[in-house]
Parts: structure tokens; C-alpha cells; sequence
């Protein structure tokens, strides 16, 4: 047995006990695996000097050795099936980390961690469709995977790319990094109350929508600060907007600035999703705060920048009533 077979069952095995997979899988686990073989697949790609060419070499080659296209169906359509955009950035980055792990137990690194995925994902997929109760057929699958790896790279793409853009075009340029922390999160929410809107089309959102959307986007910004922070992980649960009380009414006129060139990074790369905008500026704001915190030299405290995050997404939520 070769070291790559060796850790790719050891692999399977971890994913498996992650995901709580009995003997048959059902929809939901395979949905969860796809999103972490993705995220896995992602982390290999990030490794090159041109990762989107690479990315499009492995999706050939992973339909060759399946011997199936991917399913032809409108993105629309596809969204259906999909988990949410929180949920797909929750386990696509719980994928990452485990290809991480394994580059350091590879000799080849994330060359074989590369190869790894492919094989577990050629052997999983018939298997499932064959044994499993997941309800998809293997180039409905494939078509998610491949879904899966592109929203994966945009959000990671996106993140570091707004990051720089808030940095060199608004605070080199005399904005504040407070204030430019508390922008970037409200445009977030921004983005995720036009989601909700363009799915409830004539229907109200409601408070109840608002808080899932308040927890989501905090869960997405908490996620990188405790990926990229250099402290302890962060209980963001306790902490409240800071000065609740004062007029938020600058950060509308602000983020109307800030939202043009992510606009245009958005349109650039084809990238419609709402609430998939609104799940990228969240880790970008999220990286920011990790960044403006970190004990080696920060700009702030942590629970400082955390707030301050915070109470952009609160002056959105409190002064539309709609989208």
C-alpha cells in the first residue's frame, strides 16, 4: 500500500466521522462531503500560478475518469439543491483546513493531497448513486462539486481582493480603519437583505429574517477572525454594538463609495448570488478585523474590532425597513 492510499483512507475515515456518515449516506452527508472535497480541491488550486487554468484541467479530468458530463442545468435551478451560501463557506473552509493538515503528513504536500481528493471523489460519487440514499445522480454531483471548488475560490479570491481595495483606495486615502471595518460589514448585510428580498419577491422581510441574517454573517465573520487572528478564538455571542445610540446615517453614504469597485470585482468574475456577495464581504470584513487585532501590533483591541463590526451590521438592520 502506497503512503497516498494509506492517507487516503485515513482521510475518508476522518471525513466520515466528521459528518457523522453511517454505513449508507444519505442526501444531506453527501451534500456536506461534496462541499469539503470541494473546499479540499479549492486549497490544492490556490497552490498555482494560474489555479483557474488548473481548476478547468481537473474538471476534465475528473469527468473522464467518472465517464459522465456534468449535469446541464441553469445555475438557478442548481441553487435549489445547494446548501446555502453560509453553510457552502462553513464546510468549504472546514475542507480546506483538513487538505492543510494533510499537506504536512504528504511528501508531495498538497500535490498529493490534490490527487487524494480526486480519487476519493471518482470513488465516492458511483458509490453513492449506487448504494447510497442521496437522491442525485453522479453528473448532478460532479456539476455541484464543480459549483462547489468556483464558489469556493471566489470567496477566498474575493476576501483577499477587497481586503486590498479597502486598504490602498480608502484608508491610504484618509478614511479611518474603523470606520472602513464598519462599512465593508454593512455593505455585507447590505447584500444579504437584497438576497432575502429577491427570494421573497412581494413578501415582507421580517425581524426574524434580519436576526438569522445578523447571526449568519457574524458566524462568516467569526470564522476568519479565528483563522487568521494570531490570538485565542473569540466568543462574538456576548458582545453588543458599540454606542448603539449614535447617528449610523454616515456609514449609507460610505458604503455606497466602498460598494462600486466591489461591484465591479463581482461583475468581473460573474458572480451574481446575493447572498453569496454577502457571505464574501463578510469574510472579508472578518480578515480585517483579524488583521487590525492581531497581537503582534494591532490597531485595536480584539472586542474593539469586533464591535465595531458588529455595529455596522446593526445600522443596517436598524434603518431599512426594506430592500
Amino acid at each position: 500500500m502506497t503512503e497516498r492510499t494509506e492517507h487516503a483512507k485515513k482521510l475518508h475515515s476522518h471525513i466520515a466521522k466528521i459528518l457523522h456518515v453511517g454505513e449508507k449516506i444519505d442526501r444531506d452527508k453527501a451534500l456536506h462531503t461534496i462541499l469539503l472535497y470541494g473546499g479540499m480541491l479549492a486549497e490544492t488550486l490556490f497552490e498555482y500560478e494560474e489555479p483557474d487554468i488548473v481548476m478547468e484541467q481537473t474538471f476534465f479530468r475528473i469527468a473522464d475518469l467518472l465517464e459522465t458530463e456534468p449535469e446541464q442545468v441553469e445555475l438557478d435551478e442548481l441553487l435549489d439543491v445547494l446548501p446555502g451560501m453560509v453553510e457552502m463557506d462553513f464546510f468549504t473552509e472546514k475542507g480546506r483546513h483538513i487538505a492543510r493538515e494533510a499537506e504536512n503528513q504528504l511528501d508531495k504536500g498538497l500535490d498529493d493531497v490534490h490527487e487524494i481528493v480526486i480519487g476519493l471523489i471518482i470513488s465516492d460519487f458511483p458509490e453513492w448513486h449506487e448504494h447510497g440514499d442521496i437522491d442525485m445522480t453522479v453528473a448532478r454531483c460532479l456539476r455541484i462539486l464543480m459549483e462547489t471548488v468556483i464558489t469556493c475560490a471566489i470567496f477566498e479570491t474575493a476576501a483577499s481582493e477587497f481586503c486590498d481595495i479597502l486598504i490602498d483606495d480608502f484608508i491610504s486615502e484618509g478614511w479611518g480603519v474603523d470606520i472602513s471595518l464598519a462599512s465593508l460589514a454593512a455593505l455585507s448585510a447590505v447584500y444579504g437583505l437584497e438576497g432575502i428580498a429577491e427570494e421573497k419577491k412581494k413578501d415582507a422581510i421580517t425581524e426574524d429574517d434580519k436576526k438569522k441574517l445578523h447571526d449568519d454573517l457574524v458566524k462568516v465573520m467569526q470564522g476568519e477572525v479565528n483563522r487568521h487572528a494570531t490570538g485565542k478564538d473569540s466568543k462574538w455571542t456576548a458582545l453588543n454594538p458599540v454606542n448603539d445610540e449614535q447617528d449610523n446615517s454616515h456609514y449609507h453614504e460610505m458604503l455606497e463609495e466602498l460598494r462600486e469597485p466591489i461591484e465591479d470585482f463581482f461583475e468581473h468574475v460573474g458572480f451574481g448570488d446575493l447572498m453569496g456577495r454577502a457571505v464574501a464581504v463578510a469574510k472579508a470584513a472578518g480578515r480585517l478585523v483579524a488583521a487590525s487585532t492581531a497581537d503582534d501590533g494591532g490597531y485595536m483591541p480584539g472586542p474593539v474590532g469586533q464591535m465595531i463590526v458588529l455595529r455596522g451590521l446593526q445600522s443596517v438592520f436598524s434603518k431599512r425597513e426594506n430592500v
